[in-house]
Formats: C-alpha cells, sequence, structure tokens
C-alpha cells in the first residue's frame, strides 16, 4: 500500500514536471522568433548603431529618403552559417555586413546568388549567406548604392571604401568603418519606404546570448517547483 502510494506521488510529480518543461519549451520557442521594430531613425554612424534583442529573427524599418541608411548590431554565441536577407518591396535594396570593429565582411545589392534557396527574393533585393564566427556584427541597409566610409569627412568628399556591389570578400577590410551612406554623399536622392530584414536564425542580442523573457522564466519555473515537490513529498512518506 505504502509502495503504491508513493507510486502515485512519484506519477504525479513526474506529470507537473513534464507539463512544466513542455510549457517552458513554448515559451522559449516564441522567445526566439522575435521582430526588432526600428526606433525612430536608426543611426547611420556605427557607434550609434541600434542594437537587436536576443532572439531576433527579423527587423522591420524604413528609408526615410534617399540619404538614410540604417545601422543594426547583433552577436552569435558561436559559429554560424546565416543568410541575410532584405526585401524593399518596389525599391532597390542594398546590405552590408561588418565585423565587431567595422571592418567590412560583405556586400550585396540585387542577389548574389549566395540565397538561391530563397524564391520569394525579387530582382532588387539583396541577400548574403555567410559563414561567421561567434562575436559581434553589424548590418546596414539602405536604398540603391550605399557603401562605407572611415570620416565623416570621407563622407562629405565622398570617399568610400566598401560598397553595396564588394560581395563576400577573403578576409575583413582594413578600413574600418564610421558611417555608412549613400555613395554620392550626403546629397543623394533615391528609394523610400518599408523594408524588412530576415535571418535565417535567430541572433544574440548584446551580451552574446539570447535572455529568456519574464514570462518565459515564469514558465520554466512550473518544472523546478513540481521538481520541488516531488522531493519534498517523498521524504514526508
Amino acid at each position: 500500500m505504502v509502495l503504491h502510494r508513493r507510486f502515485l506521488k512519484t506519477g504525479v510529480a513526474v506529470r507537473s514536471l513534464t507539463i512544466g518543461l513542455a510549457l517552458s519549451a513554448i515559451g522559449l520557442s516564441n522567445a526566439m522568433a522575435t521582430t526588432f521594430n526600428e526606433t525612430a531613425d536608426a543611426s547611420n554612424f556605427l557607434a550609434a548603431a541600434q542594437v537587436l534583442s536576443g532572439g531576433t529573427t527579423q527587423i522591420t524599418g524604413t528609408i526615410e529618403d534617399g540619404q538614410d541608411t540604417d545601422l543594426f548590431k547583433f552577436s552569435l554565441g558561436s559559429n554560424t552559417t546565416i543568410t541575410i536577407d532584405m526585401l524593399f518591396p518596389g525599391e532597390d535594396a542594398n546590405l552590408l555586413v561588418f565585423n565587431g570593429l567595422g571592418q567590412g565582411l560583405a556586400g550585396d545589392d540585387d542577389d548574389d546568388n549566395s540565397c538561391t534557396a530563397i524564391s520569394v527574393l525579387a530582382s532588387l533585393d539583396s541577400c548574403l549567406t555567410l559563414n561567421l564566427d561567434a562575436g559581434d556584427y553589424f548590418i546596414g541597409v539602405g536604398d540603391n548604392n550605399i557603401g562605407a566610409f572611415e570620416s565623416v569627412a570621407d563622407f562629405n568628399i565622398p570617399s568610400v571604401f566598401f560598397s553595396n556591389d564588394s560581395g563576400i570578400l577573403g578576409s575583413p577590410t582594413a578600413e574600418i568603418a564610421e558611417l555608412i551612406g549613400t555613395q554620392n554623399g550626403p546629397t543623394d536622392i533615391n528609394d523610400t519606404g518599408p523594408y524588412t530584414v530576415n535571418f535565417s536564425v535567430a541572433v544574440d542580442g548584446p551580451t552574446g546570448s539570447a535572455v529568456p523573457e519574464p514570462g518565459t522564466l515564469a514558465l520554466f519555473g512550473i518544472g523546478v517547483v513540481g521538481l520541488g515537490l516531488a522531493r519534498r513529498r517523498r521524504k514526508t512518506a
């Protein structure tokens, strides 16, 4: 009889733990599929780039005018093959990728063919598939022709060292960007409108790891509480 009661108590505890962990898994999966919405107008200076939240899989934003370019920062916790595509309906999307120092890694205008598996891309959309080590990265987005500049003085000349037509580089550029902008300098007027940037995997936030949302932590706690109750019941049985 005592053995039967213990079996029932253990079964209830196991079910509680299983339910708690299942709910936690649901919460974690939801936390890992996150859209980051551009706040106001993202800066075109690396030092003021908007930092993505942990678990981000998509960015939505707007190119305000032909001079507008936006920079975002994210991290990867391990070596990752990642596809980044920018969709700019009806306009000419351009994409730049930098390492944490601001050195150019890749630039694309009109899909560089490393993303042939993505069928939704239009002819003027941009897409890059890269193998990146753990660390911090920047992506820059804009219209028509954009490039990286070492200084504001270079931007005003302008003097571009790395552009959307650069493709995937074999090694990072020696130059380090201070800002990005149109290759024609601060007076260029081109396409405007909303854009979407998609990541094939969830990227990390500034700490280098995705942080569970408060609701996710609460759900995970259900499993922990269930396990604790099971232990207490076994001791008092």
